[in-house]
């Protein structure tokens, strides 16, 4: 009796092995096609973001070229202006020191002049004094040739403030921004 209940136990436990191996096997089935379905889904989902990133990535692409582009003109622009400008500083600079040299030719024949003048005068005023006692024609004379050598004084003293003002005029250039 006891055998015999162990062997309908034993042959419900093999029928009930038998029904959840078929369970297992259909849940397998089951979990198989889910997965399928879920990974086709993941698929396609990564594909549509995939497909988004590349229509981004073209978009910022195209943008960036553009601005590489508009950078590009905004440099040769700039440049051209740099080297206008930089050709008209050494005109500036060239035009300065042709007036430079100018004005120092320019002051040293006035001081030659006005040195020359000077000599002139004495001796005028020594040939004069030598030969007598004055007349009225020489010392109209005279007092032109003092008025001469004042005339060369004041003209000198002008020459020393407008090299003066030279001089600042060129320390103010120097500081001019370029």
């Amino acid at each position: 009796m006891q055998e015999r209940l162990l062997k309908e136990e034993r042959a419900s436990l093999l029928s009930d092995i038998s029904s959840i191996r078929k369970n297992a096997t259909e849940n397998k089935v089951k979990v198989e096609t889910v997965e399928k379905i879920v990974e086709t889904r993941v698929m396609k989902k990564n594909e549509n973001l995939l497909t988004e990133l590349r229509t981004q990535l073209a978009r910022y692409e195209e943008e960036l070229q553009s601005y590489k582009s508009k950078n590009l003109e905004i440099e040769a622009m700039y440049k051209k202006k740099i080297n206008a400008l930089q050709s008209k500083i050494d005109s500036m600079n060239s035009n300065y020191k042709a007036l430079k040299k100018r004005r120092n030719y320019e002051i040293e024949g006035f001081t030659n002049d006005i040195l020359h003048l000077r000599k002139q005068v004495k001796i005028l005023e020594k040939q004069i004094l030598k030969f007598g006692p004055l007349e009225d024609r020489e010392e109209i004379l005279l007092q032109l040739a003092q008025e001469t050598g004042l005339k060369a004084e004041k003209v000198h003293g002008e020459l020393t403030g407008l090299k003066a003002k030279i001089y600042r005029v060129e320390n103010e250039m120097r500081s001019l921004p370029f």
